[in-house]
């Protein structure tokens, strides 16, 4: 945020535990009042794809402290007949999480997408994005 013209003032009093004197007087802020709001992490979610020729692994690494709403979708980019695959999936703060699949069948490809969302300062933010292909018989 930029700094915004507010000014703040008041009166303060001061009483010293045991001494019956008490102090007072005015004060006031001079400069520009900011505010400060926590910084959204970005890419912080590291992904992983290991292939064999009858399955993907997918892990999925928080590198962040935010709780994440996180989802997979593949979909087949050159095989009409193969369904598309949605999971959605917790991720930890500073934690990993693998989901296993089933290997397109050869020649097959996927568009793999993962992405984590977390809430900084009240809102919704997505702070990891990954995509990837993915080709059965390899």
């Amino acid at each position: 945020h930029d700094a915004l013209p507010i000014s703040a003032s008041g009166t303060v009093t001061l009483t010293k535990t045991g001494d019956p004197k008490t102090i007072s007087g005015p004060w006031s802020i001079a400069a520009p009042l900011k505010c400060v709001t926590e910084a959204a992490p970005k890419n912080a979610v590291a992904v992983d794809v290991e292939q064999s020729p009858f399955g993907v692994s997918v892990t999925a690494k928080n590198n962040s402290a935010l709780d994440g709403r996180c989802t997979y979708d593949a979909r087949p980019t050159n095989n009409p007949l193969l369904p598309p695959v949605h999971r959605d999936f917790h991720l930890n703060p500073h934690d990993s999480t693998k989901l296993d699949f089933l290997a397109p069948p050869a020649g097959s490809t996927y568009h793999l997408v993962i992405a984590c969302h977390g809430t900084v300062n009240g809102q919704d933010d997505e702070f990891g994005h990954h995509e990837q292909n993915v080709t059965g018989g390899l």
